[in-house]
């Protein structure tokens, strides 16, 4: 982990090897990536003033792949106190990740974390002296003065969009005629890079923060002090062993092209309001946000493809509400059809359960069945017998009849008939026995499937209790997370509305 406030003291250095060296008119400090583009692209006149030098940033991270190879090949995260860094890392290629310390801040407070309740670590690269106030307005000039006393007699110090682009407008013209200072001491924010557009502290008391940095700078000077590093030249040293002549060094590009706008007419501005989610005067919000000033030369530029509709601050906050109404309505959504699953798997445990009675049922009524079969059985038995003992009758019948000769002709014929009758009976209860074995049999498989079908159908309705129990645990587990989710969009929303509410009244307090 390093401090860009070492890399300040290196960019101080830079600037000060310019100077003795190269002897220029003037030179516009360079720190701001806001007032760099502004120069390339409204007055590239002022391009070669530019002081040919890094930002601290900038310098810093040289620094890391120059002077510490274990991090030649580390990709570079920068807590940044401005959105604008990005722009800068691109020019120069350099830079991973630029990470604003409002959003750093946003997801402590979202893991209810504070900053105190961690253990203070010491810097990768040797400690800063005074260039700790290079956020401040008029940071550079203090540390200037420690190898160039008086330069501040020299120089300007000028911060706030209000002063600073009006007062470049005329730049070129007083450097022309020999009034403009040696060095221009410039930032964009009028609290310097303490209130940066990407810190939490944009509102916040210009005399606390500035006294929080001078609190940092005096203790640094204390530390070197007792380190025996007191003096100018000492720490010139240290500064020496991370400097070379050529390292920090930065081009800039004429981006005058840009400036050639096309004005929309009033059916392409209504177009590009539109693609902004601006559709009243209401919408027209004028915050400022996107450094424009107001929303109409905010639609130019994007008309003209110098800017994106997602770095509005109205559009951004409208999505997000968007977002917010779009996960209300999936996660009712969701809830209803959560809710008709669980009632299908209670249905359908229902319907096995009732199976499974019927089941039971069923297998009762089928032992029945079968003691009715084996009764049926018995009666067959019980036929044949009869049918026997016929049989025997009519024997004894036609033994008879045949004693008494032409008087018992008449029942001998009758007893022939029953004796045929009786073997047809015995005929057809012996064809009945074995279907009779079959059916028994058929009874006995179906006793047998449904013995088995039945703890099927209990662990069937078990693993559809638990399936739905998951099922209700899945569904609870995720309906938290989303409304967790949803919680943090109405959270942007409300600190959307707070911003927007914060720079209403700024604006109107600056104009009164």
């Amino acid at each position: 982990m390093f401090d860009v406030s070492f890399g300040a003291e290196l960019t101080v250095k830079s600037y000060l090897h310019h100077l003795k060296t190269e002897h220029p008119q003037c030179i516009i400090a360079q720190p701001c990536p806001v007032l760099v583009t502004y120069v390339e692209v409204y007055r590239p006149e002022l391009i070669p003033y530019l002081a040919p030098a890094d930002s601290p940033m900038v310098h810093t991270m040289k620094m890391i792949r120059t002077y510490y190879p274990q991090y030649a090949h580390h990709q570079i995260a920068v807590l940044s106190p401005c959105i604008a860094k990005r722009r800068e890392f691109d020019a120069v290629g350099i830079g991973d990740y630029n990470v604003t310390m409002a959003s750093l801040q946003q997801v402590m407070d979202f893991n209810h974390l504070q900053l105190d309740s961690f253990p203070d670590v010491v810097y990768d690269n040797p400690p800063a002296e005074r260039a700790v106030l290079f956020s401040s307005p008029g940071g550079l000039l203090e540390t200037a003065r420690r190898e160039m006393p008086g330069i501040e007699n020299l120089a300007r110090k000028i911060e706030g969009r209000e002063m600073i682009y009006p007062y470049f407008n005329r730049l070129h013209d007083e450097i022309q005629q020999g009034n403009a200072p040696l060095l221009v001491d410039c930032l964009n924010c009028h609290m310097g890079c303490n209130g940066g557009p990407g810190t939490p502290s944009r509102h916040a008391s210009v005399d606390h923060l500035e006294a929080l940095v001078r609190h940092r700078s005096e203790a640094l000077k204390h530390e070197y002090r007792q380190d025996a590093l007191a003096t100018e030249r000492e720490y010139s040293v240290v500064l020496n062993d991370y400097w070379q002549e050529g390292l920090y060094e930065r081009q800039y590009v004429d981006r005058s092209s840009l400036n050639r706008l096309r004005i929309p007419d009033d059916n392409q501005l209504a177009k590009v309001y539109a693609d902004m989610k601006k559709f009243s005067d209401e919408d027209l919000i004028n915050c400022a946000s996107c450094g424009y000033g107001n929303c109409r030369d905010m639609a130019i530029a994007i008309f003209n493809g110098l800017n994106r509709k997602e770095n509005c601050h109205h559009y951004k906050g409208t999505v997000i509400t968007d977002v917010a109404v779009n996960l209300s309505n999936a996660i009712g959504q969701m809830t209803q059809f959560n809710d008709a699953i669980h009632q299908m798997m209670q249905d359908l445990s229902r319907m096995s359960v009732m199976m499974q009675n019927d089941f039971t049922t069923l297998n009762g009524r089928i032992d029945k069945d079968k003691q009715l079969l084996d009764e049926f059985d018995a009666i067959a038995q019980s036929i044949a017998t009869i049918a026997d003992k016929t049989d025997i009758l009519a024997i004894n019948a036609a033994i008879e009849a045949a004693r008494a000769g032409e008087a018992g002709r008449g029942f001998n014929i009758v007893a022939g008939e029953v004796r045929k009758l009786s073997e047809q009976s015995s005929d057809e209860t012996e064809k009945i026995k074995p279907r009779l074995k079959l059916i028994e049999q058929l009874f006995v498989d179906i006793c047998q499937k449904i013995e088995t079908a039945l703890p099927h159908f209990a662990q069937t309705n078990r693993l559809t209790g638990e399936a739905a129990e998951m099922i209700r645990q899945s569904n609870q587990i995720q309906m938290e997370k989303l409304r967790s989710i949803g919680d943090e969009f109405k959270g942007l929303v409300k600190g959307r509305d707070e911003v927007v509410a914060d720079e209403e009244l700024e604006d109107f307090t600056e104009r009164f």
